[in-house]
């Protein structure tokens, strides 16, 4: 069987984690570390069922279920985690090897060097951080604008206008970037394959197989259509799968 590490986190770092929740947290870990992996899967999800979501519950419960060979549920856990957290390496990096094991042959067209290096750089900070830089533009340029037509007959000192060019510039970019994670958050839903099944060219077993998609895979879903969906691949193929076969992240 693969074995997957177990990271065993610092309580205190899981803020959601509290009360009776930190006793299920250990001991769903003792029953990880005892490989008793379906006590552990059961106690991480009682633990997310009650609002103890964190990346470290999710990482864990993925481990537990990559250990039972639940692919597809397992890079769900991934994703929910990295969905809190993008940049967890654990997470990263115990994905990236789980798509190795299911030895995936859909490989994802990057996107254009600009825009992944906006999204990188838009994932930099938290979005409420963001939101203080914006809060920090606006009230520059208030101030900037209160100086001006309170006091327009006196000469005004060196450093405002510099402040009201950095004002100006952190509205801006902290406006783009929150509108950018604002569109990536809510008009791109993605899901991830927790059965193998075939990719259709429409809404219909009956239309022309496209092939076969592996558990575990990440798609994007486009559209709605009863019980389907459409569906765009990460090497940008696009057709139907049964909405049974897939659960958005």
């Amino acid at each position: 069987m693969i074995r997957f590490l177990l990271s065993l986190f610092i309580l205190t770092t899981i803020s959601t984690v509290h009360g009776q929740g930190i006793e299920q947290f250990n001991a769903a870990n003792t029953a990880y570390e005892a490989e008793n992996y379906g006590e552990a899967i059961t106690q991480y999800q009682n633990l997310i069922t009650s609002g103890n979501m964190s990346p470290e519950v999710y990482h864990n419960l993925g481990n537990a279920l990559a250990q039972t060979q639940q692919y597809g549920p397992a890079m769900l856990a991934y994703e929910r985690g990295l969905k809190l957290q993008p940049n967890h390496e654990s997470l990263l990096r115990d994905k990236n090897y789980l798509k190795d094991v299911i030895e995936s042959d859909i490989f994802e067209v990057p996107a254009f060097l600009p825009v992944r290096l906006w999204r990188r750089f838009s994932r930099m900070l938290p979005a409420n951080v963001w939101v203080v830089f914006q809060f920090l533009g606006l009230g520059g340029i208030l101030f900037y604008l209160s100086r001006i037509w309170l006091r327009p007959q006196l000469s005004q000192p060196t450093w405002l206008k510099p402040l009201k060019i950095a004002s100006i510039i952190a509205v801006i970019l902290s406006t783009l970037i929150l509108a950018s994670l604002w569109y990536q958050s809510n008009l791109s839903e993605s899901a991830i394959v927790t059965t193998a099944t075939q990719l259709y060219s429409g809404p219909d077993e009956r239309s022309e197989e496209i092939g076969q998609i592996k558990e575990g895979e990440k798609v994007i879903i486009t559209e709605k259509f009863g019980d389907w969906m459409k569906v765009e691949l990460l090497n940008l193929d696009v057709g139907f799968i049964m909405t049974s076969d897939i659960e958005t992240i």
